[in-house]
């Protein structure tokens, strides 16, 4: 499972329900339930060596606001919990796959409840309590239609997924792949961006003509009267930003056409999130401005000096400053995964004295909260954060349940292991909920965002015993237990004494037992 923001994870402040339906307790939020099995061919089939291989995206659904993103793994053979988005975004973009390559974009009120149901693979949606135009939820599916072509992925998908196809193409290439294996780091870059480019050339006239198309229908559809005007708005917007992204990659836009693009648009009136622009702005920074900075072989798709590239946006004419604004922050974002704590708090310092849209730098900071804590360096006590950002250690945790057994789990948004593991607590927590036993979960990530996102995905956000460690790094708590590798569980008796240092893991079959044994004693 993954959560990957526009700057980070959205701060998805909502739950997952736990049965088939969930009642909306705090609106606003916008809820998603599955009326049966997704049918998305989730897969990328490619040839090894005469075998065949695949690459299988298991996000497929994602949820946009001005905030950030959030991504949702769909199994394809299961019927997902609904969702339950909370957030104070009036409007909400839903992005659902069609496949591996192509995507449906839905937009979405505070306080819709969307239904979802498939038949022959293709995606039939209802909104309960609202009515929409005719047209508003098969926008992306008409317009399909009207390019008319008969291709598994349309042109435009593999346009903008054009890494796979590169991969696809030379993997079986032995003298490609050999040649590989001498490069520099700096050459291999260029190489890689060298392929994806000669793949998206090739692509570019299927792709601008099906754009233009998509003008037309989108057009038609307004004039017949199918679509909402904010729908229309921000299909229109989309498919004029990915003509602007096409036409720039290509080389085709001019520095004063980039400045005129940037400078003529206007935050449009319905309150959807701009994601459309926003990755115009990403493709026009990294292009011709970014790659002005130092190389740095991170491996990013990037790789380039972030600290250099954030002073090179701040003294560029090109953009004007609500787009600087985005610019920036998304540059602080890069800096704090990729450079010292040090660095990120110089160059915060700076950008606080920039960056004029609180949206922006009241999201980074709540993010990174972490960074600001000077309880982050605390040594003798481990430090808890809950997500009502209240503090609390875990001798005081001990404290409030004294009398009863602790099982401790200590997890990240970013493991695997981890979260596979968390529908098993969830079933042995409730099958213990009558007996002396507590479940405490501690979080390691170094974000805030991750953390309240993949909370909300495992259905811990209403959950009082779920923390993020504020202090994982300097505590000697941590050190001396030797929390080095997770998944990794805990025991403490009823006196808040640690028994079990390396207790048995959740899906064990004698962790049950264990417990209710430790809490059957006095």
């Amino acid at each position: 499972m993954k959560n990957i923001g526009l700057f980070g994870t959205v701060l998805l402040l909502g739950t997952l329900a736990e049965g088939n339906s969930q009642t909306i307790a705090n609106p606003p939020s916008v809820t998603i339930q599955f009326k049966n099995q997704p049918q998305i061919d989730n897969y990328f089939h490619f040839k090894i060596n005469n075998r065949t291989s695949w690459s299988r995206r298991d996000d497929l659904l994602s949820l946009y606001t001005d905030d950030g993103n959030g991504r949702f793994e769909l199994k394809p053979n299961e019927i997902p919990n609904p969702i339950v988005f909370k957030s104070p975004a009036s409007v909400v973009i839903a992005r659902l796959s069609a496949n591996y390559m192509d995507y449906n974009d839905y937009l979405l009120r505070s306080g819709d409840s969307l239904l979802i149901s498939y038949r022959d693979s293709i995606p039939q949606l209802s909104i309960l309590h609202r009515k929409p135009f005719p047209a508003d939820l098969r926008v992306d599916e008409l317009i399909r239609k009207g390019v008319g072509r008969t291709e598994k992925y349309t042109p435009l998908g593999c346009y903008m997924d054009a890494g796979k196809i590169y991969m696809r193409d030379i993997i079986n290439d032995p003298a490609v792949m050999k040649k590989i294996a001498t490069l520099t780091p700096v050459q291999n870059i260029a190489r890689i961006d060298s392929g994806i480019a000669r793949v998206k050339r090739k692509l570019y006239p299927q792709v601008l003509a099906d754009l233009a198309v998509a003008h037309i229908v989108l057009d038609s559809l307004q004039q017949a009267g199918m679509l909402s005007p904010e729908v229309y708005a921000f299909h229109k917007e989309k498919v004029q930003m990915r003509t602007n992204l096409v036409e720039l990659e290509a080389g085709h836009l001019s520095s004063d056409r980039i400045q005129a693009i940037l400078a003529d648009y206007k935050k449009n009136p319905y309150h959807y999130p701009e994601v459309y622009h926003h990755e115009f702005l990403d493709a026009v920074a990294d292009r011709l401005v970014a790659r002005k900075a130092r190389f740095m072989d991170l491996k990013d798709g990037v790789n380039r000096d972030y600290r250099q590239a954030f002073e090179l946006i701040q003294t560029s004419a090109l953009f004007p400053a609500p787009a600087k604004d985005y610019l920036l922050t998304r540059e602080m974002y890069r800096i704090a995964r990729t450079f010292s704590q040090a660095d990120f708090l110089h160059y915060h310092q700076t950008y606080k004295g920039l960056v004029k849209d609180t949206l922006y730098t009241q999201s980074l900071e709540k993010n990174f909260a972490l960074k600001f804590d000077q309880l982050r360096n605390t040594t003798r006590s481990l430090v808890l954060l809950d997500s009502k950002n209240k503090r609390i250690t875990l001798e005081d945790l001990k404290k409030r349940h004294a009398g009863k057994i602790m099982y401790v789990d200590f997890w990240a948004s970013w493991c695997g292991p981890c979260r596979a593991a968390m529908p098993e607590s969830m079933h042995l927590r409730k099958a213990l909920q009558e007996e002396k036993v507590v479940f405490v979960y501690l979080s390691i990530d170094n974000q805030v965002k991750p953390w309240l996102a993949a909370s909300m995905q495992e259905q811990l956000s209403d959950y009082p015993e779920n923390y993020l460690i504020v202090n994982a790094q300097a505590s000697d708590f941590i050190k001396a237990t030797k929390v080095q590798a997770i998944p990794r569980y805990m025991i403490f008796d009823k006196k808040g004494k640690l028994t079990h240092a390396n207790a048995p893991r959740v899906e064990s079959k004698e962790t049950a037992a264990l417990l209710s044994k430790l809490a059957a004693n006095p």
